[in-house]
């Protein structure tokens, strides 16, 4: 059983990553669950997971039915893939699976999809010596910080550790997904119908 500070720290991170999603639903086409429709594609942003650190995933379906003739999953994959570890936000693993599902047709559908695995520490989302500048600005009514209310914390200290999972976790998701987003519309540029 997991502790109440990783409890916490689940439950904030869900609302950072919840709050991105529900800016992606509005922005672009909501579908089921957590997933959004854009150019073609659907998205997903999965729900962290809290140990020794935070961990989530987000995914992209492959545009099997855009693919140029002889282009296969494979290759689709390994051109998003490319395109990912060239960048800064390298995730910490890259995989493509199948979902195989049978059709009202008679033969089975493939369907492929991207996912990218991402794990921040607590030293990548804050540090102590930010905590304590950070209260000394609240404290001298200097900072621009707002904190929401935050009813598990009952030190503010701990309510600014909350709100920096939230905000810190959503911006680094928020990047990921830009970065998804972009490397689906360069790897369609070249390997998908116009």
């Amino acid at each position: 059983m997991s502790g109440l500070k990783e409890q916490l720290f689940q439950q904030y991170a869900v609302i950072g990553l919840n709050k991105l999603l529900t800016e992606y639903r509005i922005l672009y086409t909501a579908k089921k669950g957590d997933r959004f429709y854009y150019q073609g594609i659907t998205y997903e942003i999965g729900l962290p997971n809290v140990k020794n650190g935070i961990e989530f995933e987000i995914s992209s379906k492959i545009p099997q039915a855009d693919l140029l003739p002889g282009v296969t999953l494979d290759a689709y994959f390994g051109k998003v893939k490319q395109f990912i570890r060239k960048t800064k936000n390298t995730p910490a693993s890259i995989d493509m699976y199948s979902i195989i599902r049978d059709t009202a047709e008679e033969e089975d559908r493939e369907r492929g999809y991207v996912k990218l695995k991402y794990f921040y520490t607590e030293k990548d989302l804050y540090n102590d010596a930010e905590i304590v500048k950070e209260l000394r600005n609240i404290a001298q009514g200097k900072s621009k910080t707002q904190l929401s209310p935050i009813p598990e914390a009952t030190t503010l200290a701990g309510k600014l550790v909350l709100h920096l999972i939230q905000e810190r976790i959503y911006a680094r998701a928020k990047e990921n997904m830009a970065l998804l987003l972009k490397a689906n519309e360069e790897v369609k540029k070249k390997l998908c119908k116009k």
